[in-house]
C-alpha cells in the first residue's frame, strides 16, 4: 500500500492521476490503469469542488483486487453517506455534474464510504487486478 498527499487545488488533480498510473505500473497492473485513472479522478474531483479539503490517494494492489482511497478532511454529511448508498442510476443529459458516482457505481467491483468522524471520509473503490500478473503488494 503506499499513499501520497495533496494539496486540494484543481492543479493538483493531474498529480493525482500520475501517481495512480506509476503505482499500478509499478505493481504491474497497467491493464488496470485507464479505468482506476478515470474513477481517482472523478473522486478527487469531487473532493476539490466540494469538500475544499487536501486529499490522500491509497493504492492497494493485491493478486486479485487493486483498491484505491480518496480520504479527505471534511466531515461527512447525512446527504453524502445516502448518495453512496444509493448512487443515481441515471442522470439526466441536460444536468451539469452527477455522473461522477454514477460512474464509480457503474464500473468498480465495489465502492463505499469510511467515515472517520470529524477528521474526515474516506471514499474507496476495487477494481479486478490483471490475472496475468504476479503479486507486486505495495
Amino acid at each position: 500500500m503506499t499513499a501520497r498527499t495533496f494539496d486540494g487545488e484543481r492543479s493538483c488533480l493531474v498529480a493525482a492521476r500520475r501517481f495512480v498510473i506509476n503505482e499500478l505500473a509499478a505493481a504491474g497492473q497497467s491493464s488496470s490503469t485507464e479505468i482506476a485513472v478515470l474513477l481517482t479522478s472523478e473522486l478527487a474531483t469531487n473532493v476539490v469542488l466540494h469538500a475544499g479539503t487536501s486529499f490522500e490517494v491509497v493504492v492497494e494492489t493485491g493478486p486479485s483486487v487493486i483498491r484505491i482511497e480518496i480520504h479527505d478532511g471534511r466531515a461527512v454529511t447525512d446527504a453524502f453517506r445516502d448518495l453512496v448508498a444509493n448512487p443515481p442510476r441515471s442522470v439526466e443529459p441536460t444536468m451539469v455534474g452527477g455522473r461522477g458516482l454514477l460512474l464509480v457505481g457503474s464500473t468498480a467491483l465495489r465502492f463505499g464510504l469510511d467515515d472517520k468522524g470529524p477528521e474526515g471520509k474516506a471514499i474507496w473503490f476495487e477494481l479486478a487486478a490483471s490475472p496475468d500478473s504476479s503479486d507486486h503488494s505495495t
